[in-house]
């Protein structure tokens, strides 16, 4: 891990050409031997960094929890030391989006090892183990949330095939960085939901820390006709406010999306994807853990509770009452909070609600889903206030 994160700390240092507005790159028959190379350079460049990205959300994904990563020490003659061990005697592929990735080449027995000490990098050790996937996160997100985030910065302005790969698979490696663990370790940063207890995320603070949710709205802004990059920067944007209603960081999180106008911009993303189901759902998924977090800010209140806004969210769940369940439960649960925020039955925002169709989007919505408890439970909650 820290090799890779190395390379593409390297690599990020190649400025991204803007191929599609560059006439010189374009045509390359009028080009300069010199510009030829440095598009040559530059594209070798762009194509490692999304072979190292692509790694990097296999490492972080749940199918890659047959590895234990961790940063190795240095040995006595000041080499790292890295040690690659196989525990199967047969060589598998698997399949992400990026492509297939092959597994660690395997020996002839089970108990053979492999060996190397290259100098001058960090040195790392990559052993296969039966252990849970939820310290590769916390190594993955020390060691890359940073340099992914300056990659991510810098292809942002960038319209290109391969920007938009770059971009596409940085998300998913925060997405999956962001998902809660439930290791025991850190109970201590757990909060507890009516289902059960999630865990901690393992990048939520270094994100925050390092501007990450400035960024990823920003990138919604920048691509707002781009559904893969809504999908996992809402879907990122879940996570971490999943992680917050108990955290002492949550606040951060919060005054990030504030700061950046993130409401609005998931908003917008809301009413540009209305054909995309799974736009739709991330995006109402972003909106309702905002809305459960005891850290939200009075002013995030009254802009959720806009009319305009309101009618997004009940048109929207009445245009998918057939289509998306999970958009439904969501929507069903977003209306109940906002109405609460709303106040007494006589305050304006409760005749917004109603005024803009509430009580029969919701009803429609709860005889169409009649089996799923937790959209009877937030309808019936909704009515009854």
């Amino acid at each position: 891990v820290s090799r890779i994160v190395d390379l593409l700390r390297e690599l990020a240092t190649v400025p991204p050409i803007l191929h599609s507005t560059n006439p010189k790159v374009d045509h390359t028959l009028e080009s300069s031997a010199s510009e030829l190379m440095i598009a040559v350079y530059t594209s070798a460049a762009t194509e490692s960094i999304i072979v190292g990205l692509r790694t990097l959300v296999y490492l972080s994904s749940t199918t890659g929890n047959n590895y234990t990563i961790s940063t190795g020490g240095r040995a006595a003659s000041g080499r790292p030391d890295s040690t690659i061990s196989s525990s199967s005697s047969t060589s598998m592929t698997h399949t992400t989006m990026g492509g297939s990735v092959p597994s660690l080449p395997s020996s002839s027995t089970s108990s053979s090892s492999s060996s190397s000490s290259p100098r001058g990098s960090t040195g790392s050790s990559f052993r296969r183990t039966s252990a849970t996937n939820d310290e590769n996160k916390r190594v993955l997100a020390k060691t890359a949330t940073k340099i992914v985030l300056t990659i991510v910065r810098q292809y942002n302005i960038v319209k290109t095939p391969d920007a938009y790969e770059i971009l596409i698979q940085s998300f998913c490696l925060f997405r999956n960085l962001s998902t809660p663990t439930d290791d025991p370790s850190h109970q201590s940063r757990q909060r507890t939901s009516n289902n059960g207890t999630l865990g901690t995320s393992p990048a939520a603070e270094l994100l925050t820390a390092h501007g990450g949710i400035s960024t990823f709205l920003i990138c919604m802004r920048e691509h707002t006709d781009h559904p893969m990059i809504q999908i996992q920067a809402c879907a990122t944007l879940a996570n971490l406010l999943l992680f917050t209603n108990n955290s002492v960081g949550g606040y951060d999180i919060l005054q990030s999306i504030h700061a950046e106008e993130g409401i609005a911009t998931i908003f917008e993303t809301i009413r540009l994807h209305q054909a995309n189901r799974i736009v739709l759902e991330q995006a109402f998924g972003a909106l309702y853990y905002m809305v459960c977090s005891k850290d939200l800010l009075p002013t995030q209140k009254q802009h959720l509770l806009l009319e305009e806004n309101l009618l997004v969210v009940l048109a929207t769940m009445n245009q998918n009452v057939d289509v998306s369940e999970l958009l439904c439960t969501r929507g069903c649960g977003l209306v109940l909070l906002l109405s609460a925020f709303a106040g007494s039955r006589d305050s304006p925002a409760k005749d917004a609600i109603v005024s803009v169709g509430g009580i029969s989007i919701v009803l429609s919505v709860m005889r169409r889903h009649g089996l799923n408890v937790e959209i009877q439970e937030y309808g019936t909650g909704f009515l009854r206030g």
